[in-house]
């Protein structure tokens, strides 16, 4: 599926608090949130190297809209030629962007439409790449009621 490249979400997008019985909600402490508000259920991060990787989840209940993979450099270095997977356990289905080519400084990520309901205490999973790297560990979110 193809994704859409763009700015960190920890620095562009609100998470409404108001989503009921949604993915569960983990925030970074260190996250600031705009006005704008995003329907998201759940935002989690992992360290990397120079920054971290992070996964926002956008959807209701056991229902998932679509999934941003993000990735920051604290450095404020390049990210380059970068994509996103997102795979959720107990599915055979892997969910990747388009690749973005070239390079954006310091803050990066990709938009991965899912649209699909899922087992509930389904995991599921966003991965960041630089080329064919893997950036960080996995950033997993549990879908619940």
């Amino acid at each position: 599926m193809k994704g859409t490249a763009g700015r960190h979400p920890r620095r562009d997008a609100g998470v409404s608090l108001a989503a009921a019985g949604a993915v569960s909600l983990m925030v970074a402490a260190t996250a600031t949130w705009a006005s704008t508000p995003v329907r998201a259920s759940a935002v989690g991060c992992t360290w990397a190297p120079y920054g971290d990787t992070c996964m926002g989840v956008s959807g209701n209940g056991l229902h998932v809209d679509s999934v941003r993979v993000s990735r920051g450099k604290s450095d404020r270095s390049l990210i380059c030629d970068y994509s996103a997977t997102v795979t959720v356990s107990g599915v055979r289905q892997v969910w990747r962007s388009g690749a973005h080519s070239g390079c954006t400084p310091a803050d990066a990520w990709m938009d991965i439409a899912i649209n699909r309901d899922f087992a509930d205490q389904s995991q599921i999973c966003g991965r960041f790449f630089e080329g064919t790297a893997q950036q960080g560990g996995a950033v997993c979110e549990t879908i619940h009621r």
